[in-house]
């Protein structure tokens, strides 16, 4: 997983550090939704969606916990190995939507 590599591309660009793993919601069964990174206050989650993911049962599981995400009020912003390798774009998107700076 990648999640540590995001944590200092974001901290890096000047922006203050996520929380790294953070429960955020709860699935309709009750079961815990953490995120990968999140910003609480500002309710913006953000996932590394590595290969894993595109295994269809695991595929299938993102959209509905994405979903319960959404509708607990969270925007989920989905981020590839690309948005590591050439960070430019997340960058742009963190700063769109408010992120805080350092």
């Amino acid at each position: 997983m990648a999640i540590p590599q995001y944590d200092l591309v974001i901290v890096g660009a000047g922006f203050q550090a996520p929380d790294v793993n953070r429960v955020v919601g709860h699935r309709a069964d009750g079961r815990r939704i953490r995120a990968d990174l999140s910003y609480p206050a500002m309710r913006l989650a953000i996932e590394y969606q590595g290969d894993y993911h595109r295994e269809r049962s695991q595929w299938r599981d993102d959209i509905r916990r994405r979903g319960e995400l959404e509708d607990q009020g969270w925007t989920v912003l989905d981020v590839t190995g690309d948005d590591l390798r050439a960070p430019t774009a997340l960058i742009r998107r963190l700063h769109r939507l408010g992120v805080p700076r350092s």
